[in-house]
């Protein structure tokens, strides 16, 4: 009459008998039939082998296909060394792809991308199997840092901005990664994805609004991201604190 379930009733009651088949609904019928919740705890993936060769001035002269890729976006050779970007090489699975490992809060090396230098592969961006990158975040050292700290997309984003900032590998963050910014607890955050993700950066925004001390939006001109404007610049754009 009321429109309580009898697992609600049972709840608000105390009575914590067992529920025969005609007292549940139709719909907690259907759940328990066809719906497995599963509420497993997250488990450490442990440590990842990374394939390739360190970057080093030799290695360049060895590979001129990353030397051009690296000069084309002005890259730093200096801070592949430190970022322990590799390169697997002209043949293999990871073939022509510059390796960036990506690291846990601890320094162990959990995942990496492996980013197309050539430009001749279908996937721009492959990482291994069972490794999900939505599981981390990405920051200049292992160790993140930089106030304020910027939120960006993408690894090279991160690279031009030094210290400064963190990526989350997409216009989204996934519910462990927010977990990982809170426990980080910034004292400022200022997400700063591309422009056609505004919105969607004002929603994650406002969520963080609610747990962290201070969050704000800075909009990018349109087709550009941090990685092609650059930390100057990307620190002079107007920011909307929510």
């Amino acid at each position: 009459m009321t429109g309580m379930t009898y697992t609600e009733y049972q709840r608000v009651s105390g009575d914590d008998r067992e529920l025969s088949a005609s007292q549940k609904t139709v719909a907690e019928r259907i759940k328990e039939t066809f719906v497995t919740e599963k509420n497993e705890e997250w488990v450490h993936p442990g440590r990842v082998d990374i394939p390739g060769y360190l970057v080093d001035a030799e290695l360049l002269k060895t590979y001129p296909q990353l030397a051009y890729f690296l000069y084309d976006r002005d890259l730093d050779i200096e801070f592949c060394e430190r970022a322990e970007a590799r390169f697997a090489g002209p043949v293999g699975k990871w073939a022509n792809r510059l390796i960036l490992p990506i690291w846990d809060d601890r320094g162990i090396i959990v995942t990496f991308q492996a980013r197309d230098v050539i430009g001749d592969a279908k996937m721009k961006y492959l990482n291994p199997s069972g490794r999900p990158m939505g599981d981390w975040l990405y920051w200049a050292d292992w160790k993140m840092g930089g106030d304020p700290l910027y939120l960006v997309e993408g690894i090279f984003d991160v690279w031009r901005m030094d210290r400064y900032a963190v990526c989350s590998f997409g216009k989204k963050l996934t519910k462990r990664q927010r977990t990982l910014l809170i426990r980080e607890n910034p004292k400022e955050l200022i997400i700063a994805w591309d422009a056609d993700a505004y919105n969607v950066a004002l929603e994650t925004g406002r969520e963080l609004a609610n747990v962290l001390t201070k969050v704000g939006i800075a909009r990018l001109p349109e087709g550009q991201d941090p990685d092609s404007l650059g930390r100057e610049k990307v620190e002079e754009l107007e920011v909307v604190w929510l």
